[in-house]
This record gives structure tokens, C-alpha cells and sequence, in this order.
């Protein structure tokens, strides 16, 4: 039977993504990601940054996600590893936004 779970971040940026911009969001060191699906969905506010009432249809893309393994110096000697996920979110609309949630999903053996 599979394991899933579930994390939801919500994102606020002062100066906002505007259209074209990125972030690019690292998540870890987890052991998990080592031998599980990770999938992550974004969804922005659609209200535009730095307005009140301005309320507009707002786009993100997710990118594919990397996934890094750091080797580290054990401290028995020998390497451990660290394993980290990234991911960047694109605006891809054509207002600036402020804020978004992003769900993180890890499916696992």
C-alpha cells in the first residue's frame, strides 16, 4: 500500500513575481525523496500585487521538478547522503502576483 503526504506553504512576496520572473524554491534535506514520487501544484491569488481591490485572472507554471543528492562526510567515516528537491514558479500571466500556495505531494512504497 502506497504513502502519501501532503504539505501546503503559501507564499507572500512585498515586490511580487511579475510576468516573466521566477522563484525557485528548495526543499530539505528529506530521505524520503530519495526513492518517492514528488509532485508539486501551485495556485495563485488572484488578486494583483500591491493593489487592494484588483482582482485579475493569474497564471503559474510549475517547472519540472530537479532532484539533488549532496554527499556528506559521515561522522563514523565514509559518506551519508543528503537528497533535496527544487522547484521553480514561473508567472506566466500578465499581472504581477503577490501571493500563491504551493501543495507539495510525496508518494512513497
Amino acid at each position: 500500500m502506497a504513502t502519501i503526504s501532503h504539505q501546503q506553504q503559501f507564499w507572500t512576496y512585498a515586490e511580487g513575481i511579475a510576468p516573466g520572473q521566477s522563484r525557485t524554491l528548495t526543499y530539505g534535506p528529506q530521505v524520503l525523496y530519495r526513492n518517492h514520487t514528488v509532485q508539486f501544484h501551485a495556485h495563485p491569488n488572484p488578486l494583483v500585487a500591491g493593489t487592494t481591490g484588483d482582482f485579475r485572472t493569474q497564471r503559474l507554471q510549475v517547472q519540472p521538478l530537479k532532484a539533488i543528492t549532496v554527499p556528506v562526510p559521515s561522522p563514523v567515516g565514509g559518506l551519508d547522503f543528503e537528497d533535496y528537491v527544487e522547484v521553480t514558479v514561473t508567472n506566466v500571466g500578465s499581472f504581477t502576483i503577490g501571493q500563491f500556495s504551493l501543495t507539495r505531494t510525496v508518494i512513497g512504497p
